[in-house]
């Protein structure tokens, strides 16, 4: 059972699906789904109790050694669709960080955060940012991880059954069509131009399109989602929406859509596979796609598989030399012969050793990686508190234990001096390093311009004298 095989799960309060794919020559194809019904024990009020996890435990037939991708809900996370004016992957992640600053309704350093690029030019990416509160994830992961199951990957239910609708060849590749998925705690709304989306939102979970005064509120919020949606992208067309549902139709949905001259498709969700497999088969896309784990969870994950594989060296090392042992007794005439063998042996071995030793050194990479002194996060904090008035940034491009990089402009160059000296006082940077300020002409107005470059704890601090 290879650790690269992918078992996606989709976890509920009433219901578990999971689809499992083996890696074969490249890829990755499914060899096994099923899905079982749950319910609380009595007297327990959530699934982290301890009676429950004994009852959640055997349901979930889940080899620990393959890699457990797991969904949450479109309701619990934040989507944003954007555009940026680059294409390095540093700055996209600072671009993103500053994004979700602006919008989200929770601290930055209390979620966590991943992106995925959705298209991409030679100057320009779109990409989608996802935030989740760690204590959404946390509660999920800590439920799996009660009963021995430990996931490295964490995406989203709307972007599962994207990938479906998408492969089922049910999408357009020219024009503009939207996409309402009516399965689950709440209603799934993507609207797409070109084949590529420009949204992705959870509409009102209380709300039932099979009730005509709910289906009416339904079409209300849509209205509103599109006028936002215009507000960000500029004037939109519009399309066809294609209402994906499970069981009996919900009519009064589609009457309230065709009063306000929307055309309406209708498809069933049983035309696609299951959820998980279409979070599998995102998660076989390697390092592409929105990722909201954190470090921690697969670094306990590692650390297991380093102890197993630590019991297993010292038992083949024991066993050898025992073997070796007994050769050197029985075989005392032919000492040379004897040795060789066991030397062979023991170079065998020593390759096994230095694999756990390459794999601790990870496992310390991971931890240090993870300590947030000077993460990202405090960086952008720092800045943000010496920050003149009339100072924009316009790049925040991050490396870790390394160097921060911005970019930006002003109306005149005194509050850029007075952000160098600022930067120059503050203790978070080893070094600060101004690159100069520029002037331009934009609109008939003057611009300076200036880059600024603050060397972190770790980074390369220019020596005296030098380059």
């Amino acid at each position: 059972m290879a650790d690269h095989d992918i078992t996606a799960l989709v976890l509920r309060e009433t219901r578990a699906e999971w689809t499992r794919l083996e890696e074969r020559k490249g890829r990755f194809e499914k060899t096994g789904q099923q899905s079982v019904d749950l319910a609380l024990p009595e007297g327990t009020e959530d699934w982290s109790e301890p009676e429950a996890l004994a009852v959640l435990k055997p349901a979930l037939t889940i080899s620990p050694q393959d890699r457990l991708c797991i969904s949450v809900s479109t309701d619990q996370v934040l989507l944003r669709v954007v555009d940026f004016p680059t294409v390095d992957p540093e700055e996209l992640q600072g671009m993103a960080e500053l994004q979700v600053d602006k919008v989200a309704p929770f601290p930055t350093d209390q979620m966590y955060m991943s992106i995925e690029v959705l298209s991409q030019t030679e100057e320009a990416t779109r990409l989608v940012i996802a935030a989740v509160p760690h204590s959404r994830a946390d509660r999920l992961g800590a439920r799996l991880q009660g009963v021995g199951l430990h996931p490295v990957h964490v995406d989203v239910d709307v972007m599962g059954w994207w990938r479906l609708i998408k492969d089922g060849h049910f999408l357009r590749e020219t024009g503009v069509e939207m996409l309402l998925i009516a399965d689950g705690p709440s209603m799934e709304f993507v609207y797409l131009q070109e084949g590529i989306p420009l949204m992705f939102r959870a509409l009102d979970s209380d709300l039932d399109p099979g009730q005509a005064g709910d289906a009416d509120e339904l079409v209300e919020e849509l209205d509103f989602t599109l006028t936002t949606l215009e507000g960000q992208w500029g004037r939109l067309a519009s399309g066809p929406i294609q209402i994906w549902h499970r069981g009996e139709f919900p009519q009064p949905l589609q009457d309230a859509l065709e009063a306000k001259s929307f055309t309406v498709e209708r498809h069933r969700l049983d035309e696609l596979p299951p959820l998980s497999e279409g979070i599998g088969r995102r998660a076989g896309g390697g390092e592409t796609t929105l990722n909201l784990a954190p470090d921690a969870w697969r670094l306990q994950r590692q650390a297991k598989a380093l102890q197993k594989i630590g019991i297993k060296v010292a038992a083949v090392i024991l066993s050898v030399w025992a073997v070796a042992m007994a050769m050197l007794l029985l075989v005392a005439g032919n000492q040379r012969s004897a040795l060789a063998k066991t030397q062979d042996n023991f170079d065998r071995l020593r390759e096994e050793v230095e694999t756990v030793r390459a794999l601790e050194g990870q496992v310390m990479a991971l931890q240090a990686y993870g300590n947030r002194q000077d993460s990202a996060l405090e960086c952008l904090r720092e800045v943000s508190e010496l920050l003149p008035p009339g100072v924009d940034l316009t790049s925040f491009s991050y490396r870790k234990l390394g160097e921060l990089s911005l970019r930006g402009e002003a109306q005149n160059s005194d509050p850029i001096y007075t952000f160098f000296e600022r930067m120059e006082q503050s203790e978070l940077f080893v070094e600060v390093r101004p690159e100069g300020v520029t002037s331009q002409i934009r609109n008939n107005q003057p611009r300076s311009l200036f880059r600024i470059t603050g060397v972190l704890p770790g980074g390369n601090k220019d020596e005296e004298g030098g380059s």
